[in-house]
């Protein structure tokens, strides 16, 4: 894992996937435009099924008063607080 850290340590621009589950991280921190937190979506990644990602990142919307990652993570809550896929 800390080869993992090691390797987003000085930020995206520096972070190069290695693995599928990376490379996942790093498209869903782009698409939400929050490549500087490529960490918590590496933990993400971790901890959630793909589809309970794509579901989440799915039901994003963001808004005026409210980030599309923002978003994400709260529609990942409720996918995780209705069962999960």
């Amino acid at each position: 894992m800390s080869d993992i850290l090691d390797r987003v340590a000085d930020g995206e621009n520096h972070f190069r996937p290695q693995t599928v589950s990376e490379f996942l991280a790093l498209q869903l921190a782009r698409k939400l435009g929050d490549t500087p937190q490529i960490r918590h979506y590496l933990t993400i990644v971790g901890q959630y099924s793909e589809p309970m990602i794509c579901e989440a990142f799915a039901n994003a919307r963001g808004g005026p008063n409210e980030s599309l990652s923002a978003s994400f993570e709260i529609a990942l809550l409720h996918i995780t607080q209705k069962g999960g896929s």
